[in-house]
């Protein structure tokens, strides 16, 4: 029998996800010009494993420090438009930038959901958030909606050590 410490649980196989949504009652969100913003939310759709850190706008790891997850990291804005202006979404892993930016000029005033999605490796106490920048030259509005939202899928955990990447 291997030991202990290399077994890899059944409940660590399991696909946990967990999404977090502006749906609450939150009001709309105000994104300044040329500013990377961080997008909030106030509602726990779905908290499989308990990673969902509403109060501060992000998912954090479920791995309780006895290894690394790699997750499926997908976020939505609905926003509103300004014609000639780009709009960029950005997924934060402890606060720094990690994936780069998707990056919309959608070319008319119209209202539309940007997404950004990403694979994110995250260890105990890591978390992920949904950043925002655009250049219309004025503050943009996020709708505060089922759209504006940020979810994960757990695809795999490496127990004891961190991937080999």
């Amino acid at each position: 029998f291997p030991s202990h410490d290399s077994v890899m649980f059944p409940e660590n196989y399991l696909a946990k996800y967990a999404v977090i949504a502006a749906n609450g009652g939150i009001a709309d969100q105000s994104i300044p010009n040329n500013t990377w913003t961080k997008i909030t939310f106030d509602n726990a759709v779905v908290n499989q494993g308990n990673i969902t850190d509403v109060a501060n706008s992000r998912i954090k790891c479920d791995s309780n420090g006895d290894g690394e997850v790699l997750y499926l990291i997908t976020g939505t804005v609905r926003v509103a438009t300004t014609d000639g202006a780009r709009y960029e979404l950005a997924i934060y892993k402890n606060g720094t930038e990690i994936y780069p930016q998707s990056s919309y000029a959608p070319g008319a005033a119209i209202t539309l959901n940007l997404q950004i999605n990403c694979y994110v490796f995250l260890q105990k106490d890591e978390y992920i958030e949904l950043w925002m920048r655009q250049n219309s030259g004025v503050a943009a509005t996020v709708t505060s909606s089922v759209q504006t939202q940020m979810y994960a899928v757990k695809q795999i955990t490496n127990i004891n050590q961190p991937f080999n990447r």
